[in-house]
């Protein structure tokens, strides 16, 4: 429509060209926007050696599939360790209240969720027996009389067979040094024991071993080996 005709339109009908005009134009920006979010969202081309600079040994070979075209491998099935089948201790976890409105829950009626085991080490400390020996006179024949030290606690070396048992392995069998015994009892156990007393364990544990079958059975049944 030329100069000519707008001012040929009276003004009514000026009002309804101007009306019709700015929705046309609203419609034409709506339509640009959504091109333009459209665009947007397109991914970008992947960068060759031919449209970007990307050395060649980069760029996909003729002879080779497509990166996209090679199917990933299917993950492997996880695996939990498995629940002990006698546990030492047992503890039931039950709701006290529930988490959303904090109402108040009774625990009888709930169902079993989930259980898995927390495994770990009790402490540990060394253990002394004070050995008390009393003696007495007969009152039937006047000699004396003295009572027997329980089995593995009889006078002489302090230290039971178990730390005699576990010295011989850590030293031989893993090369421990008296020093790190010594270090490693202390630190471990709280046991105060010398290089020399460690000595002379694995001493008299050589020549238990080096006993009969029964010796040797015998000190493995006091360190509770077997």
């Amino acid at each position: 429509m030329n100069r000519q005709e707008l001012e040929s339109l009276d003004k009514p009908a000026l009002i309804d060209l101007l009306v019709s005009l700015l929705a046309r134009i609203e419609a034409l920006e709506a339509e640009n926007a959504q091109l333009k979010e459209r665009l947007a969202k397109l991914e970008e081309p992947p960068k060759t050696p031919d449209n970007s600079s990307v050395p060649p040994s980069k760029g996909q070979k003729a002879n080779r599939p497509e990166p996209g075209g090679k199917k990933r491998r299917k993950g492997r099935k996880g695996v939990t360790r498995r629940l002990a089948e006698n546990p030492d201790e047992e503890v039931d976890c039950k709701a006290e209240a529930c988490p959303h409105c904090a109402h108040a829950l009774e625990p009888d009626g709930q169902k079993l969720a989930h259980e898995y085991d927390h495994v770990d080490i009790p402490p540990v400390t060394a253990r002394t027996t004070r050995v008390r020996i009393f003696a007495c006179r007969c009152p039937g024949c006047g000699r004396k009389a003295r009572g027997t030290p329980p089995e593995g606690m009889e006078p002489g070396t302090p230290f039971g067979p178990r730390l005699h048992a576990f010295a011989a392995y850590l030293h031989h069998h893993h090369a421990i040094a008296y020093g790190r015994l010594s270090r490693l009892f202390k630190e471990i156990w709280n046991l105060s024991i010398s290089e020399g007393a460690i000595a002379n364990a694995l001493k008299r544990t050589g020549t238990a071993m080096a006993g009969s079958r029964k010796d040797i059975l015998r000190l493995l049944r006091r360190a509770r080996v077997m």
